[in-house]
């Protein structure tokens, strides 16, 4: 026990007395806000770096399903049945596939595609590709491209080619 404040006549009576349970009453009044405001900052943080993450896993997913599905622009073998990831069938490579493939409304605001193809060897360009929505939103700035080097199948012959997928997420 501490005296706070004394009186003038020594130690009789009077003055305010600090126990200890009025100490640890004090300072476990300012340490649980100020523990529960730290985890509150730590939670909210990680929140937001973690739905920029989901933006990402997503726009990874549509593009591996344009590389990776037969209803897409993957190639697969008629004989076998089979389906070529990576291998881009040239006869599939249409604004109509695009479209069953990737169907979203024109006012969709999520993800925009565009797919350029070219072949490497000959840097042959070929008609571009565009997801139903990309119209519009993509004259605005902040597109990201990314590139994968990828098979052509022309004709039953295989090119090494580049599919660039530019895309912007609101």
């Amino acid at each position: 026990m501490v005296r706070v404040f004394r009186s003038k006549k020594g130690q009789e009576g009077g003055g305010i007395e600090l126990t200890d349970e009025w100490v640890l009453v004090v300072v476990l009044s300012v340490l649980i806000p100020l523990t529960a405001m730290i985890f509150v900052g730590f939670v909210t943080g990680y929140q937001i770096v973690s739905n920029s993450y989901l933006a990402d896993v997503e726009d990874t997913i549509i593009q591996t399903r344009f590389l990776n599905n037969p209803d897409c622009f993957a190639y697969q073998d008629t004989d076998t049945g089979r389906i070529y990831p990576g291998v881009i069938d040239i006869r599939k490579f249409k604004q109509d596939v695009m479209d069953a493939c990737y169907s979203v409304p024109e006012d969709y605001t999520s993800g925009f595609f565009r797919l350029e193809l070219k072949k490497l060897d000959t840097e042959k360009e070929y008609v571009p590709v565009d997801s139903q929505n990309y119209g519009k939103q993509m004259m605005r700035q902040g597109t990201e491209s990314e590139n994968f080097f990828v098979l052509i199948m022309d004709n039953g012959r295989l090119d090494s080619g580049q599919l660039t997928i530019r895309s912007k997420r609101e």
